[in-house]
């Protein structure tokens, strides 16, 4: 993947990231993430999505819960660019809106509940890691 894509064109041409890119244009976050960074994004992907209940994601794209769907989607927006071998060195980090992201990295690397499945998809303005479950913001109360 070249550098010359921003965070919100490397996740569409990876092709692993539908779901994620068009919640991101649905709660009017593409042009900020265009514009702006560097990003670390921890992006769901499409198999991620596909453990929410069809319910839920229907219920999130309704035009009044906009603002429900850009606070999950912030949930996995970090500033700044933090590589796998960073992320490796800390314990937790934040995400946009404040709320603590848990890293572990054993054998394999973990945000919160997420195993990163897509490492290091390097951007013009931050990186993504693809990862196998959507994170809930604690205001969500349970995880989907």
């Amino acid at each position: 993947m070249k550098k010359n894509y921003d965070v919100v064109e490397t996740a569409k041409k990876s092709g692993e990231f539908q779901i994620f890119t068009g919640f991101i244009v649905q709660a009017g976050l593409e042009e900020t993430l265009k514009e702006m960074g560097p990003y670390t994004i921890f992006a769901p992907t499409d198999q991620a999505f596909a453990k929410i209940p069809q319910t839920k994601m229907n219920e999130l794209l309704k035009p009044e819960n906009q603002e429900s769907l850009q606070l999950l989607l912030r949930h996995h927006i970090v500033p700044g660019k933090l590589t796998t071998g960073e992320l490796k060195t800390l314990d937790q980090t934040r995400t946009a809106k404040g709320d603590e992201l848990k890293v572990e990295a054993s054998a394999d690397l973990w945000i919160n509940e997420a195993k990163v499945v897509s490492p290091d998809l390097e951007a013009s303005n931050g990186v993504l890691h693809g990862i196998d479950t959507v994170l809930m913001p604690k205001s969500y109360g349970a995880r989907a």
